[in-house]
Protein backbone atom coordinates (compact mmCIF):
# COMPACT_ATOMS: atom_id res chain seq x y z
CA UNK A 1 0.00 0.00 0.00
CA UNK A 2 2.80 2.40 0.90
CA UNK A 3 4.50 1.64 -2.40
CA UNK A 4 1.28 2.39 -4.27
CA UNK A 5 0.82 5.67 -2.41
CA UNK A 6 4.41 6.67 -3.15
CA UNK A 7 3.91 5.87 -6.83
CA UNK A 8 0.71 7.95 -6.93
CA UNK A 9 2.38 10.90 -5.25
CA UNK A 10 5.31 10.65 -7.64
CA UNK A 11 2.93 10.56 -10.62
CA UNK A 12 1.02 13.59 -9.38
CA UNK A 13 4.25 15.50 -8.77
CA UNK A 14 5.58 14.57 -12.22
CA UNK A 15 2.31 15.67 -13.84
CA UNK A 16 2.43 18.96 -11.93
CA UNK A 17 5.99 19.63 -13.05
CA UNK A 18 5.16 18.77 -16.67
CA UNK A 19 2.11 21.04 -16.60
CA UNK A 20 4.05 23.93 -15.07
CA UNK A 21 6.84 23.47 -17.61
CA UNK A 22 4.37 23.41 -20.49
CA UNK A 23 2.65 26.55 -19.20
CA UNK A 24 5.98 28.34 -18.87
CA UNK A 25 7.01 27.34 -22.39
CA UNK A 26 3.64 28.47 -23.74
CA UNK A 27 3.88 31.80 -21.93
CA UNK A 28 7.42 32.35 -23.24
CA UNK A 29 6.31 31.59 -26.80
CA UNK A 30 3.32 33.89 -26.44
CA UNK A 31 5.58 36.65 -25.11
CA UNK A 32 7.78 36.37 -28.21
CA UNK A 33 4.70 36.46 -30.42
CA UNK A 34 3.30 39.52 -28.63
CA UNK A 35 6.63 41.31 -28.96
CA UNK A 36 6.69 40.52 -32.69
CA UNK A 37 3.16 41.84 -33.17
CA UNK A 38 4.00 45.01 -31.28
CA UNK A 39 7.15 45.58 -33.32
CA UNK A 40 5.25 45.08 -36.59
CA UNK A 41 2.58 47.56 -35.57
CA UNK A 42 -0.27 45.16 -34.80
CA UNK A 43 -0.99 46.86 -31.50
CA UNK A 44 -4.48 45.54 -30.72
CA UNK A 45 -3.33 41.98 -31.40
CA UNK A 46 -0.26 42.54 -29.23
CA UNK A 47 -2.40 43.82 -26.36
CA UNK A 48 -4.60 40.71 -26.57
CA UNK A 49 -1.47 38.54 -26.41
CA UNK A 50 0.02 40.46 -23.46
CA UNK A 51 -3.27 40.14 -21.56
CA UNK A 52 -3.45 36.43 -22.35
CA UNK A 53 -0.06 35.96 -20.74
CA UNK A 54 -1.16 37.79 -17.59
CA UNK A 55 -4.08 35.42 -16.98
CA UNK A 56 -1.89 32.34 -17.45
CA UNK A 57 0.03 32.66 -14.14
CA UNK A 58 3.34 33.22 -15.96
CA UNK A 59 5.56 33.70 -12.90
CA UNK A 60 6.77 36.91 -11.30
CA UNK A 61 9.56 37.86 -13.72
CA UNK A 62 7.57 37.21 -16.87
CA UNK A 63 4.52 38.95 -15.42
CA UNK A 64 6.59 42.06 -14.67
CA UNK A 65 8.09 42.09 -18.17
CA UNK A 66 4.65 41.59 -19.71
CA UNK A 67 3.08 44.43 -17.75
CA UNK A 68 5.89 46.77 -18.81
CA UNK A 69 5.46 45.78 -22.45
CA UNK A 70 1.68 46.16 -22.19
CA UNK A 71 2.10 49.62 -20.70
CA UNK A 72 4.36 50.60 -23.60
CA UNK A 73 1.85 49.31 -26.14
CA UNK A 74 -0.97 51.28 -24.54
CA UNK A 75 1.11 54.44 -24.87
CA UNK A 76 1.66 53.71 -28.55
CA UNK A 77 -2.08 53.58 -29.20
CA UNK A 78 -2.72 56.73 -27.15
CA UNK A 79 -4.30 55.08 -24.12
CA UNK A 80 -1.98 56.54 -21.45
CA UNK A 81 -4.39 56.14 -18.53
CA UNK A 82 -4.42 52.38 -19.11
CA UNK A 83 -0.63 52.51 -19.34
CA UNK A 84 -0.53 54.08 -15.88
CA UNK A 85 -2.91 51.51 -14.41
CA UNK A 86 -0.91 48.57 -15.76
CA UNK A 87 2.29 49.53 -13.93
CA UNK A 88 0.97 51.39 -10.89
CA UNK A 89 0.65 48.28 -8.71
CA UNK A 90 4.06 47.07 -9.87
CA UNK A 91 5.66 50.26 -8.59
CA UNK A 92 4.29 49.47 -5.13
CA UNK A 93 5.35 45.82 -5.11
CA UNK A 94 8.70 46.44 -6.87
CA UNK A 95 9.85 49.88 -5.69
CA UNK A 96 13.50 49.09 -6.45
CA UNK A 97 12.85 48.13 -10.08
CA UNK A 98 14.31 50.86 -12.29
CA UNK A 99 12.31 49.89 -15.38
CA UNK A 100 9.02 49.79 -13.47
CA UNK A 101 9.62 53.29 -12.13
CA UNK A 102 10.66 54.59 -15.55
CA UNK A 103 7.59 53.14 -17.26
CA UNK A 104 5.33 54.61 -14.59
CA UNK A 105 7.02 58.01 -14.88
CA UNK A 106 6.66 57.99 -18.67
CA UNK A 107 2.96 57.16 -18.44
CA UNK A 108 2.28 59.71 -15.69
CA UNK A 109 4.01 62.43 -17.69
CA UNK A 110 1.97 61.48 -20.75
CA UNK A 111 -1.28 62.16 -18.87
CA UNK A 112 0.20 65.38 -17.45
CA UNK A 113 0.30 64.13 -13.87
CA UNK A 114 3.55 66.01 -13.46
CA UNK A 115 3.85 65.94 -9.64
CA UNK A 116 3.49 62.15 -9.71
CA UNK A 117 5.86 61.85 -12.68
CA UNK A 118 8.42 63.95 -10.82
CA UNK A 119 8.39 61.51 -7.90
CA UNK A 120 8.72 58.50 -10.20
CA UNK A 121 11.57 60.03 -12.21
CA UNK A 122 13.30 60.93 -8.94
CA UNK A 123 13.20 57.25 -8.05
CA UNK A 124 14.82 56.31 -11.38
CA UNK A 125 17.59 58.83 -10.70
CA UNK A 126 18.12 57.41 -7.22
CA UNK A 127 18.15 53.83 -8.50
CA UNK A 128 20.46 54.52 -11.43
CA UNK A 129 22.18 57.91 -10.99
CA UNK A 130 24.41 57.36 -14.03
CA UNK A 131 21.45 57.16 -16.46
CA UNK A 132 21.03 60.61 -17.97
CA UNK A 133 17.59 60.01 -19.42
CA UNK A 134 16.12 59.86 -15.92
CA UNK A 135 17.37 63.39 -15.28
CA UNK A 136 15.92 64.60 -18.58
CA UNK A 137 12.52 63.07 -17.82
CA UNK A 138 12.65 64.63 -14.36
CA UNK A 139 13.62 68.01 -15.82
CA UNK A 140 10.80 68.00 -18.35
CA UNK A 141 8.26 67.01 -15.69
CA UNK A 142 9.50 69.83 -13.46
CA UNK A 143 9.06 72.22 -16.38
CA UNK A 144 5.55 70.83 -16.97
CA UNK A 145 4.88 71.53 -13.30
CA UNK A 146 5.88 75.18 -13.91
CA UNK A 147 9.29 75.01 -12.28
CA UNK A 148 11.70 75.98 -15.08
CA UNK A 149 14.66 76.83 -12.82
CA UNK A 150 14.68 73.35 -11.26
CA UNK A 151 14.22 71.84 -14.73
CA UNK A 152 17.32 73.62 -16.00
CA UNK A 153 19.33 72.39 -13.00
CA UNK A 154 18.40 68.78 -13.75
CA UNK A 155 19.24 69.23 -17.44
CA UNK A 156 22.66 70.56 -16.48
CA UNK A 157 23.21 67.38 -14.47
CA UNK A 158 22.09 65.31 -17.46
CA UNK A 159 24.53 67.16 -19.72
CA UNK A 160 27.43 66.23 -17.44
CA UNK A 161 26.45 62.56 -17.58
CA UNK A 162 26.03 62.54 -21.35
CA UNK A 163 29.36 64.33 -21.81
CA UNK A 164 31.16 61.91 -19.52
CA UNK A 165 29.61 58.91 -21.29
CA UNK A 166 30.21 60.51 -24.71
CA UNK A 167 26.53 60.35 -25.70
CA UNK A 168 26.86 63.33 -28.00
CA UNK A 169 23.33 63.42 -29.41
CA UNK A 170 21.70 63.62 -26.00
CA UNK A 171 24.34 66.05 -24.72
CA UNK A 172 23.37 68.32 -27.60
CA UNK A 173 19.64 67.77 -27.04
CA UNK A 174 19.91 68.56 -23.32
CA UNK A 175 21.80 71.76 -24.11
CA UNK A 176 19.14 72.78 -26.64
CA UNK A 177 16.39 72.03 -24.11
CA UNK A 178 18.01 74.42 -21.63
CA UNK A 179 17.95 77.22 -24.21
CA UNK A 180 14.38 76.41 -25.22
CA UNK A 181 13.11 76.46 -21.64
CA UNK A 182 14.75 79.85 -21.13
CA UNK A 183 13.19 81.17 -24.33
CA UNK A 184 9.69 80.11 -23.25
CA UNK A 185 9.82 82.50 -20.27
CA UNK A 186 8.31 85.40 -22.25
CA UNK A 187 5.32 83.36 -23.45
CA UNK A 188 2.16 82.09 -21.72
CA UNK A 189 2.67 78.73 -19.93
CA UNK A 190 0.65 76.68 -22.44
CA UNK A 191 2.79 77.97 -25.32
CA UNK A 192 5.30 75.20 -24.66
CA UNK A 193 2.80 72.33 -24.27
CA UNK A 194 3.40 70.73 -27.67
CA UNK A 195 7.18 71.05 -27.31
CA UNK A 196 6.98 69.44 -23.87
CA UNK A 197 4.86 66.55 -25.13
CA UNK A 198 7.23 65.90 -28.04
CA UNK A 199 10.29 66.10 -25.77
CA UNK A 200 8.79 63.60 -23.31
CA UNK A 201 7.99 61.28 -26.21
CA UNK A 202 11.63 61.52 -27.25
CA UNK A 203 12.73 60.49 -23.76
CA UNK A 204 10.30 57.56 -23.72
CA UNK A 205 11.24 56.34 -27.21
CA UNK A 206 14.97 56.60 -26.48
CA UNK A 207 14.57 54.82 -23.16
CA UNK A 208 12.60 51.94 -24.68
CA UNK A 209 14.97 51.51 -27.65
CA UNK A 210 18.32 51.89 -25.91
CA UNK A 211 17.81 51.18 -22.20
CA UNK A 212 14.74 49.00 -21.59
CA UNK A 213 15.33 46.85 -24.67
CA UNK A 214 19.11 46.79 -24.38
CA UNK A 215 19.18 42.98 -24.16
CA UNK A 216 16.90 42.31 -27.15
Amino acid sequence: MQRILSYCLYSILALFIMTATTQAETADALFEEAARLDKQGFMEEAIAAWEKILVSNPGKNLETATRLKLSSTYLKIAQPFKAVDVVKELAVSEPENFDVQFHLANAQARVKRYPEAIESYKKTVALRPDEGLGYVGLALSLFGNRNPDAAIERLQEAKKIFKRKKIITWYRDARIMVHQIKSFAIYPPNFSDLWLENSLDLVRNTYEKTVFNRDE
